[in-house]
């Protein structure tokens, strides 16, 4: 690790404590604590990240190679694995920055990717409850394997940034509107199915949000549609399925899961014979503890116990009341939380996948419960905020 390494690592942390002051300013001192701790936290699981990977090998190592690429080449391929070479190029080959110095700048990205969805739960929580003796605000924000897959070098973490940015940007469009430009071009060069999951999501959050103006929610719903039909076809290409019908989806979900569930992919499960309901709770809520096989799988059980306990309280509070009375940005959220997991559960059957995927619906359904949970039960609250015009402003 040369000179320049230690330069850019402390630019950096110099940098996390300005978007620190950022969203300090905005939502106010109190917050400070968590979001400084928030970042030490995240920090300590991309060095555990790097030290993971630097151990067991992963295709993290590779995206950092520090070689020579020809831009033109790779750029021609489309999007997914070769975009991550073309991003991380100048960092390992022209400023020869080591691997621990592009673990370092990608949790910095995933910790911006916390900023934006902590901002967007303080913005909508209407108070905190405590679950197994804890508050679960900010507790839920400190989850393990919401920071360890985005903390890492390659698409785990731009995905869960470029989410958090856009779900972000969303309630300022027009004064944000470089942020959601830059997100979608992150979510669609890095996995063009997100990209096309997140603007059906919005655009149908918009549609049936009725607290949006009516002029505003046609040109913004026109506005996503038109970039899910401009999407679909690059997006069928780049997951090889020629045409969208119940036969070729069920031929494309049983050809994955045969692959992905192979026992050389390790800590598979056969999902194959499942029905729905069962493949969705294994996306969400596995591994458990009778999956353990390693000390990650078993602190990820502790995590799916609290997913769990989390989402039956919810359950017992209404929730399709509270979705419907839910600001758009929660409401598109928990569309898109519905959307991929119907999507991955159908073929995911490798604990490991998961967690990595499962990382990029999490914070909709972290979002969901605890505004379900903190909002006031009484129907005359709820239809007061019905009436109120959401957090939504053009400028």
């Amino acid at each position: 690790m040369g000179i320049q390494d230690i330069l850019f690592i402390l630019f950096i942390l110099l940098l996390a404590h300005v978007c620190i002051e950022y969203h300090v300013l905005k939502l106010g001192e109190e917050h400070r604590q968590n979001l400084t701790n928030l970042w030490y936290y995240h920090l300590l699981f991309g060095v555990l990240f790097f030290a993971y990977i630097s151990i067991f090998g992963g295709d993290a190592k590779g995206y950092w190679a520090g070689d020579e690429i020809d831009i033109k080449s790779l750029w021609a391929k489309g999007p997914g694995t070769y975009f991550i070479y073309i991003l991380t190029n100048p960092f390992a080959y022209y400023l020869q920055l080591s691997f621990f110095s592009g673990s370092i700048l990608f949790a910095f990205i995933g910790y911006l990717g916390l900023q934006f969805f902590y901002a967007i739960s303080v913005t909508h929580s209407k108070g905190n409850l405590k679950l197994f003796g804890y508050k679960v605000f900010p507790l839920l924000f400190f989850l393990p394997n919401l920071h360890f897959w985005s903390s890492g070098v390659g698409k785990d973490t731009l995905s869960f940034f470029s989410i958090g940015l856009f779900s972000y940007a969303s309630s300022k469009p027009l004064k944000r509107g470089w942020a959601i430009v830059v997100s979608l071009f992150l979510m669609y060069y890095v996995r063009p199915h997100i990209a096309i999951m997140i603007l059906l999501s919005y655009g149908i959050s918009i549609l049936i949000d009725k607290r949006v103006n009516g002029l505003y929610r046609v040109l913004l719903t026109s506005v996503f549609i038109l970039g899910f039909v401009v999407l679909f076809d690059d997006v069928m290409e780049y997951v090889k399925l020629e045409e969208v019908s119940t036969d070729s989806i069920e031929q494309f979900s049983s050809a994955r899961a045969s692959n992905l569930n192979r026992s050389h992919t390790g800590s598979a499960i056969d999902i194959t014979s499942y029905p729905l309901p069962l493949k969705i709770f294994t996306f969400l809520y596995r591994p458990l503890f009778f999956d353990v096989h390693n000390i990650t799988s078993l602190l990820a059980s502790f995590e799916s116990l609290y997913l769990l306990a989390l989402s039956f309280h919810t359950l017992k509070a209404k929730p399709i009341k509270k979705f419907k009375s839910s600001p758009f940005q929660i409401k598109a959220l928990t569309l898109f939380l519905i959307i991929a997991t119907l999507a991955f559960s159908s073929f995911l059957g490798n604990l490991g996948i998961i967690l990595r995927m499962k990382n990029m619906v999490t914070p909709g359904l972290l979002l969901f419960c605890l505004y379900s949970l903190t909002y006031k039960n009484s129907s005359s609250e709820l239809n007061q905020h019905a009436k109120t015009k959401p957090k939504i402003r053009l400028a």
